[in-house]
């Protein structure tokens, strides 16, 4: 009767070890599927708004990047984001 127990828990630790591996093969798929998601919706971005990670990306974007790069990044127009702008700062009134 103790043999049965002793190959009760031994399956037991073998099926316990295979979930684990299951459950870690299971999560990488999701991370990398995750990944694949995010890559394909990411925003375009050219070579110009690349800076070095000391400098501010928003300030770099207004000021290096193109009408397109701008446009993606903050889905407004250069007029449009300067007129939100001058309305938070109260240089113009609404």
């Amino acid at each position: 009767m103790e043999d049965f127990w002793i190959l009760v828990c031994a399956s037991w630790r073998c099926r316990d070890g295979e979930l684990k591996s299951l459950r870690e093969e299971f999560n990488e798929m999701l991370l990398d599927e995750e990944w694949r998601r995010v890559m394909r919706t990411r925003h375009a971005l050219t070579a110009e708004c690349l800076t070095s990670p000391s400098v501010s990306a928003c300030m770099c974007m207004y000021t290096n990047g193109t009408d397109a790069n701008f446009l993606n990044v903050t889905s407004l127009m250069r007029y449009a984001f300067e007129t939100l702008q001058l309305q938070s700062t109260g240089a113009v009134k609404c």
